[in-house]
């Protein structure tokens, strides 16, 4: 193992649960740097039960699975075109105290062997074959969760009379983009 190559892991806060990742063979639509990230051996998925979407209701800033990155590639639904997957042929459960601080990015970056569990030991099991009925499934579901989010969403009656944007649908939709919970978003405004 190239140890200069794998001295960082990848964390992502995700609202997915194991099954979808299991079945999408990885993590999906992050902001992220491509080239750092292929330079990572492990994605370190932790539970973000906040989420309006969420898979997982409990155990919120936890770790629960560890994937062996084998590509960095573009999303698989393709709405977002400056995203990327994080695709593992290889994971492992795991359980861990609240490791997601409140960062306000659902990527970050920490050194693989100042993480408290030696990623290098865990038992390892081959991710099944990319359910594709299943991602389909799943795309549509956030699909429609969109749709309604937009629906609900005041509308502009006027160039003339701009209704704007409250604050609380702006933490919302900021929330669902970043995939970070309400809470955890702050707005400042300056007149």
């Amino acid at each position: 193992m190239d140890t200069i190559r794998h001295d960082e892991s990848v964390m992502v806060f995700t609202r997915k649960g194991e099954e979808t990742l299991l079945n999408f063979n990885g993590t999906d639509s992050w902001s992220l740097d491509p080239s750092r990230v292929s330079k990572c051996k492990y994605v370190i998925c932790v539970c973000n039960a906040r989420h309006p979407l969420s898979e997982k209701t409990e155990n919120h800033g936890e770790g629960f699975l560890v994937g062996k990155i084998s590509g960095v590639t573009k999303p698989l639904n393709g709405v977002y075109p400056d995203r990327f997957m994080i695709e593992f042929d290889e994971y492992a459960e795991i359980q861990t105290d609240m490791i997601w601080k409140g960062k306000r990015n659902p990527v970050s970056y920490i050194r693989t062997k100042d993480f408290k569990i030696d990623l290098d030991r865990l038992d390892f099991q081959k991710v099944p074959v990319r359910d594709m009925d299943y991602v389909l499934k799943i795309q549509e579901e956030e699909k429609e969760f969109n749709a309604q989010i937009s629906k609900s969403s005041p509308k502009k009656e006027s160039p003339e009379t701009p209704q704007g944007l409250s604050i609380a649908d702006a933490k919302l939709g900021l929330s669902i983009k970043y995939e970070i919970p309400v809470e955890n978003i702050e707005i400042i405004l300056k007149g």
